[in-house]
């Protein structure tokens, strides 16, 4: 596996430690391979680990700045319905918005 996160592929990673997993599951191993392979499975789940992290820092922000944007765009459409309710329209008089039934 690279350390480039971005090259990192998480699913092969899972499947990688099931395999491992797996693997320790027979009743005859070789100590030496088995501890080759909790080491292996030990850097994976490290990488893991992290990688899960990044993508969860990484949905906070996306979700901070779609709230963000839902505030303004709320702004400016609350902006924007005051706006026309002041406008004057052409022949007829301006509407007092302590006249509006809402």
């Amino acid at each position: 596996m690279a350390n480039d996160p971005q090259r990192f592929d998480f699913t092969q990673s899972v499947n990688r430690l099931e395999e491992i997993n797996s693997w320790f599951q027979n009743e005859d191993f070789n100590l030496d391979e088995g501890l080759q392979k909790l080491r292996e499975g030990h850097g994976l789940i490290k990488k893991c680990r992290a990688r899960l992290k990044s993508v969860e820092n990484e949905f906070v922000q996306i979700k901070q700045e779609f709230a963000d944007g839902t505030q303004e765009e709320t702004l400016e459409v609350t902006v924007t319905e005051t706006q026309k309710i002041g406008v004057k329209s052409a022949g007829k008089k301006d509407i007092n918005p302590e006249k509006i039934p809402f």
